[in-house]
């Protein structure tokens, strides 16, 4: 075998995944592959088109799709404009900030945020519930699954129950039926 075919035969030789964490990173910041400390530079040269067109189009979405609705549930719940601005804020700022240290901890895009199917599901209650109350309802249950998750239960159920059914979880839950 000649030295060319090795360099070829080594450069498309199928190798594990490269872990975001290095070991020895006792701070519990995440490592790049190279064994070097996330930074700028690293951020900089994670930014190529396709990612920046993904976040564009993700902000469209959001601005012309997401926030119309919510603007009218909150005009459907009675809600003022200092309450309704402070609700966009709450829901917005918080899931802006969690999505982006879990993405720059984990190296992967995890959005956190609400629901579409969920937020019309509050703009039916309404007339049903105070603010405070649907506010104060929203609080227990973050909490619960914040808890829930903290204890492992989601893993623990997801391994009980048959793959099918986990997988169908989530286009029942926003199913019109």
């Amino acid at each position: 075998m000649t030295s060319k075919s090795a360099d070829n035969a080594d450069a498309i030789a199928i190798r594990p995944a490269p872990s975001s964490f290095a070991p020895g990173a006792a701070t519990g910041w995440p490592m790049h592959r190279n064994g070097s400390r996330l930074g700028s530079m690293t951020f900089l040269s994670d930014l190529r088109p396709a990612a920046i067109t993904a976040g564009i189009t993700t902000f469209i979405w959001y601005a012309c799709g997401a926030l119309p609705l919510q603007i009218e549930i909150n005009n459907q719940m009675g809600l003022s404009a200092a309450e309704s601005s402070s609700w966009i804020f709450i829901i917005w700022f918080s899931g802006a900030v969690t999505s982006i240290l879990l993405g720059l901890y984990y190296r992967l895009p995890l959005p956190v945020t609400w629901t579409v199917p969920g937020l019309i599901y509050l703009g039916t209650l309404g007339g049903t519930f105070s603010f405070a109350e649907v506010a104060a309802a929203s609080f227990v249950a973050g909490f619960a699954i914040l808890l829930l998750g903290a204890l492992g239960v989601g893993k623990r159920l997801m391994a009980w129950l048959p793959l099918p059914i986990v997988m169908a979880c989530s286009p029942a839950a926003s199913s019109p039926t």
